[in-house]
């Protein structure tokens, strides 16, 4: 029987895993050749979502507002969504299994359906397209004069190889070449060098010594404001 290679599409998977302030996150998404555009924006969007729930929760924590607090695991996945939520499912759709609740994070309706049914929040909307950031910390590797000198990274290996790998706000694995790094050009007209996003001083300050134990890279921690420009870049090399 003849084959017709026009139905074969290549195809890679990425995960993305978020450590957040008050809860956990696994994106999952899956991307045809050359979607890298696509999966660097899915990623941006989610953290705009990420960002906005994890200050709402830091808020109404510090007002005593989170009573039985649980550390959810929010699941968005490709694949298990459609088999949880339906192929159709309506706007709002989620499924709580243990402590793993599965939705879509840009559906703005299962968004503040869960604001409602795991924190008891309901003052509050949260929206996928409200540009949202915030202050993490990071290290700086160094700098170059031009762009290509500022391509090249030296803590050496793909993310398994990463002794930090442990420590970051986010991580992401796949078919696609992660960076978990990027460069910048900044007003003293050099391209600066940073690598890791790190909730805590004490995950950066670790992070800085296995670098420096198993990499021989020495670094200077600073906060980092993130972006989705910054965030698009550390997702994909």
């Amino acid at each position: 029987m003849p084959f017709n290679f026009s139905l074969v599409y290549a195809t890679a998977t990425q995960e993305c895993r978020f450590h957040a302030a008050y809860f956990d996150v696994v994106f999952t998404g899956n991307y045809g050749s050359g979607a890298e555009d696509i999966y660097t924006s899915d990623v941006a969007a989610r953290v705009n979502v990420i960002v906005q729930l994890d200050s709402i929760l830091r808020h109404a924590r510090r007002q005593g507002k989170l009573e039985h607090f649980i550390r959810w695991q929010l699941n968005d996945h490709y694949h298990g969504n459609v088999i949880l939520l339906g192929v159709r499912s309506a706007p709002g759709a989620m499924h709580i299994e243990g402590r793993k609740i599965h939705l879509s994070l840009i559906d703005s309706v299962a968004l503040n359906n869960a604001l409602k049914k795991l924190w008891h929040i309901k003052d509050v909307v949260i929206s996928p397209n409200k540009k949202a950031g915030m202050w993490l910390y990071s290290l700086h590797v160094g700098f170059s004069k031009t762009r290509l000198g500022a391509r090249p990274f030296h803590h050496g290996g793909d993310f398994s190889e990463r002794p930090d790998r442990n420590l970051l706000w986010l991580k992401c694995e796949g078919g696609f070449s992660i960076a978990h790094h990027w460069y910048q050009h900044e007003t003293d007209g050099y391209y600066h060098q940073y690598t890791g996003l790190y909730l805590t001083r004490k995950n950066v300050l670790e992070a800085q010594r296995l670098l420096l134990i198993h990499r021989n890279l020495k670094t200077t921690i600073v906060s980092q404001y993130i972006t989705s420009a910054i965030i698009k870049k550390y997702a994909f090399q």
